[in-house]
């Protein structure tokens, strides 16, 4: 495992910001107690889809990193609250983010996002915060 990872998988919170970490390993799927996890800053071109794994994560910070596209297990985080992925290269962003009921702060700004699907719109937890201030949008949603 990666030596910027902490070999107790039982941690709550983990901050990898600032690393200039290229990838994450896989193994962090085997943090399965994560509540927090802290990427921001780094240069990260994609994620595993062991991130699915993390069944308790409450707060994902990607702010800053290099992801083009996300994995189809990251809708799969229902305990998800608060989702930045803000700057981070983005041109589009799945039907399937709808499925994250319970995110109250989701922000998309900084990308080159064209369009936000409609399932932005039905995000009934989404009450907080939602930002999409520098992208390419020309339509937001039906």
């Amino acid at each position: 495992m990666n030596t910027l990872i902490p070999r107790n998988t039982d941690t709550e919170s983990l901050d990898l910001s600032g690393r200039r970490l290229s990838s994450l390993p896989a193994a962090i799927g085997r943090f399965v107690h994560l509540k927090q996890l802290w990427l921001e800053d780094n240069r990260l071109t994609s994620l595993p889809k062991e991130i699915g794994k993390l069944a308790k994560l409450e707060t994902l910070n990607l702010y800053k990193n290099r992801l083009t596209k996300l994995p189809a297990s990251l809708w799969r985080l229902k305990t998800l609250e608060f989702l930045i992925l803000a700057d981070c290269r983005l041109s589009s962003v799945p039907e399937a983010i709808g499925q994250l009921t319970r995110v109250h702060t989701l922000d998309l700004g900084h990308n080159r996002l064209r369009k936000l699907p409609n399932s932005v719109g039905r995000m009934t937890g989404l009450t907080r915060f939602l930002y999409v201030h520098d992208n390419r949008l020309t339509e937001i949603w039906n």
